[in-house]
């Protein structure tokens, strides 16, 4: 279960960054909908670095609360 934990947290921790990325660039065109606003990747990346180094992991320890012990319950599942 331990094994689980520590594999979901890494899985977890590497994709958040890119699923905050993802996520911007979905939502990006809804709000910029009269097309005056980039919606590029390099501008979604441009405002991410502006916003900080930390600003891709930004609600990370949330989703890492609820991934942590489902793993855990996954895993041991598989192990049983």
């Amino acid at each position: 279960t331990i094994a689980g934990s520590c594999a979901g947290l890494a899985e977890h921790l590497v994709m958040f960054p890119v699923d905050t990325i993802k996520t911007r660039l979905q939502a990006r065109p809804a709000a910029c909908a009269s097309g005056a606003c980039d919606a590029s990747l390099t501008s979604c990346l441009r405002r991410l670095m502006s916003e900080g180094v930390c600003a891709p992991w930004r609600g990370a320890a949330t989703m890492l609360v609820g991934c942590v012990p489902a793993h855990a319950v996954y895993f041991s599942a598989y192990e049983s």
